[in-house]
C-alpha cells in the first residue's frame, strides 16, 4: 500500500487506439489544468493513434504537460505514487490496466463503457469514480473530485486496493470449484 504524498500526475496506461478515445482525456485534463496548473498527464503505450494525439496536444499547446512514454515493463513502480488513474475508453471488457491500478492502490475515473467491464468492478464514488461514455465535463469532474476532496481520494485508494483480495487465485479457485460441483 502506498503511504505519502502523491506526485500531481494523472496517468493511464493501455494501447493507444481509437476506442480508448484519448483525445477526450486529453481534452478533460486541459479543463482541469486551468484550475490545477501543477498537474500534468502521463500516456503510457503504443499504437496507432499514439502520433496523432501527440500533433494534436502540440497544436493546443500542452505539450509540456502531457507526455507520451512507449510500453514499460516496470509500470506499477512507475505510477503507484501518482494522483490517479484514468480511461477514458468508448468500450472495453473488464480491463487489465483498470484491475492494475485498483490493486496498487490508484484513485481511479472511468467510463461507464459497454460492455460494462468497468461496472463489474467499480462501485461508484467508493472504489473509483464511473463516468458518462464520450462525456469530456464528467470526467473532468471526476478529476477534480479526486484532486479537491483528499480524504475522498484516500478512501478510494483504499477501497480500490480491495480487488486484490476479490481476484484472488484462491478465492477464484474456490469459486470455480463451487460451480463445478
Amino acid at each position: 500500500r502506498f503511504v505519502g504524498s502523491r506526485k500531481k500526475e494523472i496517468v493511464t496506461f493501455c494501447r493507444i487506439e481509437p476506442q480508448k478515445n484519448l483525445k477526450m482525456m486529453i481534452d478533460a485534463f486541459v479543463l482541469l489544468n486551468k484550475e490545477h496548473p501543477e498537474y500534468t498527464l502521463s500516456i503510457y503505450g503504443d499504437g496507432s493513434k499514439k502520433e496523432e494525439l501527440i500533433e494534436y496536444v502540440k497544436s493546443i499547446g500542452y505539450i509540456e504537460k502531457v507526455n507520451f512514454y512507449g510500453f514499460i515493463n516496470n509500470i506499477h513502480s512507475k505510477i503507484v505514487d501518482k494522483a490517479m488513474f484514468v480511461s477514458s475508453s468508448d468500450y472495453e471488457g473488464i480491463s487489465n490496466s483498470m484491475i492494475e491500478a485498483l490493486g496498487i492502490g490508484l484513485p481511479s475515473v472511468l467510463t461507464d463503457c459497454p460492455c460494462g467491464g468497468a461496472r463489474m468492478i467499480i462501485k461508484h464514488n467508493e472504489n473509483g469514480i464511473l463516468v458518462p461514455v464520450r462525456d469530456t465535463n464528467e470526467l473532468y469532474k471526476g478529476m477534480k473530485k479526486i484532486i479537491e476532496d483528499n480524504e475522498f481520494s484516500k478512501r478510494l485508494s483504499q477501497n480500490a486496493e480491495k480487488i486484490k483480495y476479490q481476484l484472488n487465485e484462491k478465492r477464484i479457485c474456490e469459486q470455480w470449484i463451487e460451480i463445478i460441483l
